[in-house]
């Protein structure tokens, strides 16, 4: 133990050897699956979800599974630009839209937090996306409409697309997330107090996964609607009411399961 500094890289440098010498050597998949026991143990399912569906999606298909005790900053470097360039390592994979330097940066960001978390428990030595230089990143200057212009934006939806209008409403007179308005239903709506309650947000995972707590908050929000936007949500309540099996639990933007990222998309353009 005297090549150690202190007894904890010992204890640690012996765990990792008993490994080995047992086989259970400690892949990244591993390590990833470890991790979300951990959050899930803890409670913390919000964390986990996001954690899990970022190594699904940016990590696992552009880095190679392997001993995390092996990776190293060149492995890091890799995975970045395979990431950036949406070409997975694995020609079977899915390709899609290539992704921002911020996203990239997150990515091993979040990557690193996994290598932190096993070294703390001796299954890895080093965190090797330390020695990763974030790629440069210029946040782009965000444009609002005002008052004025998304009222005239109004004029052009079709009365007969009461979803959608109400969609536009929720988004600019609340400002909220895409995946907290998704997650909205009747029950959250309380229209004689003019409010809405916030309390779970989607997170895509395969079709969707409702999960409780707000994006970055786990607790609820309650919002105050001003008196347009009231009027257009008991509206759409009252369309949606003419509808064979309606119940307070069906979904604001949606009816029994909440619009899907691509109907969003579609009815935006």
């Amino acid at each position: 133990k005297r090549q150690y500094k202190t007894r904890k890289q010992a204890e640690m440098a012996e765990r990792r050897k008993r490994l080995e010498l047992n086989g259970n050597i400690i892949t990244l998949s591993k390590l990833v699956q470890l991790r979300l026991n951990a959050y899930e143990f803890q409670g913390q399912m919000q964390t986990r979800a996001k954690m899990e569906q970022l190594y699904r999606c940016r990590v696992k298909p552009f880095i190679e599974d392997k001993d995390v005790s092996l990776y190293t900053a060149q492995d890091i470097l890799g995975m970045a630009e395979h990431l950036k360039a949406q070409k997975p390592i694995n020609e079977t994979e899915k390709s899609t839209k290539k992704q921002s330097n911020n996203s990239v940066n997150t990515a091993v960001k979040r990557l690193g937090v996994f290598f932190n978390w096993g070294i703390k428990r001796g299954y890895c030595s080093s965190n090797p996306c330390i020695f990763f230089e974030k790629l440069n990143y210029i946040k782009p200057e965000k444009v609002y409409w005002t008052e004025d212009e998304f009222n005239h934006a109004l004029q052009y939806v079709d009365p007969e697309n009461y979803k959608f209008r109400a969609q536009l409403e929720l988004f600019f007179w609340t400002g909220m997330r895409r995946s907290e308005a998704r997650s909205l239903q009747y029950k959250d709506l309380n229209l004689e107090k003019k409010c809405l309650t916030i309390k779970d947000h989607i997170v895509e995972d395969g079709g969707h996964a409702i999960v409780p707590g707000r994006k970055n908050d786990s607790k609820s929000m309650t919002v105050f609607l001003d008196d347009s936007l009231v009027e257009t949500l008991r509206r759409t309540k009252e369309r949606d009411q003419k509808i064979d099996g309606f119940n307070e639990d069906w979904y604001i933007l949606g009816y029994k399961k909440p619009f899907t990222l691509s109907n969003f998309a579609k009815q935006l353009n």
